[in-house]
């Protein structure tokens, strides 16, 4: 999910107050999260086997909906 993002811009009252990257959502997320809050399916993290390809494949064959929080 987060690599669907290029940049966020915050702004308040039509000023940048910040710019944030889907870099830093990874990491803010893999530093913060809870145990069990199941993050990683809504924003379409999973687990790769042995044969990454073919997880990939598999994984690009299914609709699904993601959920990216900003």
């Amino acid at each position: 999910g987060y690599a669907l993002i290029q940049d966020i811009q915050v702004e308040i009252g039509g000023t940048e107050v910040d710019q944030l990257y889907p870099e830093w959502l990874f990491f803010w997320e893999e530093m913060t999260q809870r145990p069990g809050a199941r993050l990683g399916e809504q924003i379409g993290k999973f687990s790769y086997s042995a044969d990454v390809e073919e997880d990939m494949i598999e994984f690009a064959s299914k609709s699904r909906s993601l959920y990216v929080p900003l």
